[in-house]
């Protein structure tokens, strides 16, 4: 049995005398391998006690299993307005102990109602200006001798009092006491120049905290008014003509913290040599953002540069100019606006500029003739001039528009910009296959023709088989394509991609059908066949399926064969199923030509010829050997001879000897295997010697 509670400690919020907090529970658990037996129920004390109705607590006699848990539960009940700290015992068997104990900890403020309070007041900054966002922080802490670390609740209302005004800040609402004793309130902006005293009530919580105050001071000072001329400087006056140069002044903050500037401006007109040609005031007008007057500038001004200073008065609310702002003006030929509102910021590649390029000059509603001269200059690149037929890569471009009057006495040369953006064109993409439906193994052609009237695009189209990249070809004149012989057997979903290049965006084909089917192949020997003339070779030929059974009929045919050669399938069609199918392949040479000798021919024909011969040199010799020969011998030997070169002319088959009718050599003979569309060959070689 064991158990560890040594750690735990309870800690309770403030709670007043009298009143009880939410319970708190402490977790025991039996490490042991035993049952952790308790022989009394925790001993609690007056200010933490039981609460009523906790459930799987430690009572006495409670048994707990190795590894299972149960509760002692503790509520605030503080007797006495104090940092109280106190300890729940605990009574069991521990590591085997009969009376072993333990303690949680336990701790808590107690509170009365009579608590003093004192408040601390700041500001940030310390000192403003009208109209300054500030932050103004009351911290309220309890005084009540040995109470100093507890945190007062409650809130803080804030005043402002400066001379004899007086307002409440925050609308007059109490501002919350955070868990520090702290009462923020940001955003403050004080009206009217002078010391401000901050006035922090702190209301007290009835029977808990009685309620203190204090204060804080700061000065709020004027503010600085800006002044500001026209964004764009010198201002072009027109030589002859009365004009006027627009001044708005601007305090730091929103008119709706403080009151736009109001009062009067100074000026004073001095020229390039800085001589005063004129000076005097300008009233403010207050709007709704800021104050705005003008400077009038006499038609009676030569034609030249000139420098107005202006400073601001002040009001009381904003102090006056300690600096004088500076206007640059120059008199002399008007400068036209530019009216260009092109139709369309984009465009797309291959369109030309002729609705683009259309500015116009004005002086006020008289419009100013002149010529225009356009450019545009590409982002990261330099200008390039422009006319209405010229067509721009695709990008991102500057285009401008110079303005020169055809009277430059009377208006001055200007210019205009404005954005373009040039979208890449989009292209049509055709896809076409060599052949709708192929046999497995077969080689067929995709072909991507890409076009556009922009142009002829560049770059790569990739070919694939669904999601599966086959393979890839680069456009030449719009046409790229693609061969392979490793389609798989089914119905395939075939598609070519274009990549896009620096004027042609990206773009998918529809899709394209290819069947590609079961199909066979055609084998025969690699090695040589030999054979005689005027023999027959017979040779062995399989045919078997690819990519799955082919069950279609298949015929054989031979090509390539020796000179008056024939060839014979038995049988001459198979059809190859799914384990292939073999027939045998007969070639016929040519039968030997009349009178030709035939070196594997019987007796007659080769060896009958040459004994008559022999026999009949032997008789002529017999004959010739005598002196005298009977005459009887002498016709025997003629008709020996005759008969010798009638036997010679039977047996040479009534001719002289001639070459064979198929030459001896190689000759590769060509085995085609045809069903429907779909043809396959191989190749054997004939030898004949």
């Amino acid at each position: 049995m064991k158990v560890n509670v040594a750690g735990a400690t309870l800690a309770f919020p403030n709670t007043n005398v009298g009143s009880t907090s939410a319970p708190q529970t402490a977790t025991v658990t039996n490490l042991g391998n035993l049952a952790l037996v308790f022989a009394d129920s925790p001993v609690y004390t007056p200010d933490f006690s039981q609460p009523t109705g906790a459930s799987d607590q430690c009572l006495i006699a409670t048994s707990l299993a190795p590894g299972t848990v149960c509760d002692v539960s503790v509520q605030f009940t503080p007797q006495s307005a104090a940092l109280l700290s106190e300890s729940i015992l605990l009574t069991n068997n521990n590591l085997n102990a009969t009376n072993a104990t333990q303690t949680v900890a336990v701790s808590g403020t107690g509170i009365s109602a009579g608590n003093t309070t004192a408040v601390i007041v700041s500001t940030n900054p310390i000192s403003a200006n009208i109209g300054q966002p500030l932050t103004v922080t009351a911290i309220v802490s309890d005084t009540t001798t040995g109470h100093t670390s507890t945190v007062p609740t409650g809130g803080v209302t804030f005043i402002d009092t400066v001379g004899a005004t007086s307002v409440s800040l925050n609308g007059g609402i109490a501002v919350t006491l955070n868990g520090a004793g702290q009462a923020i309130l940001a955003g403050v902006t004080l009206s009217g120049a002078g010391v401000h005293t901050i006035t922090a009530s702190y209301a007290g919580v009835a029977t808990v905290f009685l309620a203190s105050s204090n204060t804080a001071t700061l000065t709020v000072s004027t503010d600085t008014a800006v002044i500001a001329g026209p964004a764009t400087q010198p201002v072009q006056v027109v030589n002859g003509q009365a004009a006027s140069v627009p001044v708005t002044v601007t305090g730091p903050y929103s008119v709706t913290v403080v009151a736009a500037p109001t009062g009067s401006l100074s000026y004073n007109v001095l020229n390039s040599s800085s001589v005063s040609v004129a000076s005097g005031t300008a009233t403010l007008t207050a709007g709704s953002t800021n104050s705005t007057s003008t400077i009038p500038l006499a038609s009676s001004l030569a034609a030249g540069s000139y420098t107005v200073t202006v400073t601001y008065g002040g009001d009381g609310n904003y102090a006056a100019s300690a600096a004088a702002t500076t206007i640059l003006v120059v008199v002399g030929p008007a400068v036209p606006t530019i009216n260009w509102t092109p139709a369309s910021g984009t465009i797309t590649y291959g369109a030309a500029l002729n609705g683009i390029l259309n500015a116009s000059a004005v002086s006020g509603s008289t419009a100013v003739a002149g010529s225009f001269a356009y450019t545009a200059t590409l982002l990261g690149g330099s200008a390039v001039a422009v006319t209405g037929t010229t067509v721009l890569v695709a990008g991102s471009y500057t285009l401008t528009a110079t303005f020169t009057p055809t009277d430059t006495s009377a208006y001055a040369s200007t210019s205009a910009s404005v954005a373009l953006t040039v979208a890449k064109a989009t292209p049509a993409v055709a896809l076409t296959s060599s052949a709708a439906a192929v046999g497995v193994g077969s080689a067929v052609t995709f072909t991507a023709t890409v076009t556009s009237p922009a142009g002829t695009p560049s770059g790569s189209v990739s070919f694939y088989d669904g999601t599966t990249l086959l393979g890839s070809g680069t456009l030449a004149l719009g046409v790229a394509t693609y061969t392979t012989t490793n389609l798989p057997v089914g119905a395939l979903s075939i598609t070519a991609a274009y990549g896009g290049d620096s004027n042609f965006s990206t773009l998918t084909s529809s899709a394209l059908t290819e069947t590609v089917t079961t199909s066979y192949t055609v084998t025969a020997p690699t090695a040589p066949v030999t054979v005689a003339p005027g023999a027959a070779a017979t040779i062995d030929i399989t045919v078997p399926p690819l990519g799955g059974a082919f069950d279609n009929v298949v015929t054989l045919s031979a090509s390539g064969l020796p000179p008056g050669a024939t060839a014979t399938f038995n049988p001459p069609t198979v059809t190859p199923g799914s384990a292939g199918a073999t027939t045998v392949l007969t070639i016929q040479l040519a039968a030997l030509a009349a009178g030709a000798f035939d070196p594997h021919g019987n007796f007659p024909s080769r060896h009958l010829p040459f004994a008559a011969f022999a026999l009949t040199i032997g008789l002529c010799g017999a004959a010739c050997g005598r002196k005298r020969g009977s005459r009887i011998l002498k016709r025997t030997v003629a008709f020996a001879v005759l008969a010798c070169l009638a036997t010679m002319l039977v047996g040479c088959g009534g001719g002289f000897v001639g070459p064979p009718t198929t030459q001896p050599g190689s000759y590769v003979v060509t085995i085609t295997g045809t069903s429907g569309p779909t043809q396959a060959s191989t190749t054997v070689t004939v030898v004949v010697q």
